[in-house]
């Protein structure tokens, strides 16, 4: 089974909760997800812990990822994202960490990141993931 890791390294108040994903021990991104508000639906990231993780097809996002048996939650994907705006309790990957044009916090790239996130998982239909805080 593949693994990936997820080490969220920085909470910024109202502009997300930053991390660097690793698949099989090699680092290739950055994350995004929401602030930290009790695993709040659709508001909150998910808790710190292993989960699996399935290929789906959503008809929002196309082509992504799944997590499942967060508590208490479903429907959180991996999909294309740049701020933390946009997350609805979802992960983002992108290439680096960056500020728009009004000083708030982002990541960029983020198509390019799941594309290539795609392509190294490609012909694997679920890994696990495991979220762990380094703050």
């Amino acid at each position: 089974m593949r693994q990936v890791r997820q080490t969220r390294v920085a909470q910024e108040d109202s502009q997300g909760t930053f991390g660097t994903w690793v698949v099989d021990g090699q680092p290739i991104c950055v994350t995004l997800e929401p602030d930290w508000e009790e695993n709040g639906v659709g508001i909150s990231c998910i808790p710190a812990k292993k989960y699996k993780v399935v290929r789906h097809h959503s008809p929002t996002y196309g082509e992504c990822w799944k997590v499942l048996n967060v508590p208490n939650r479903s429907n959180i994907l991996i999909h294309i994202l740049n701020w933390d705006h946009e997350t609805e309790g979802c992960i983002g990957l992108g290439e680096k960490f960056a500020k728009d044009s009004q000083g708030r916090w982002m990541i960029s790239n983020s198509a390019d990141a799941i594309n290539e996130f795609m392509r190294i998982m490609e012909g694997t239909n679920e890994f696990d993931l495991t979220i762990v805080e380094a703050f």
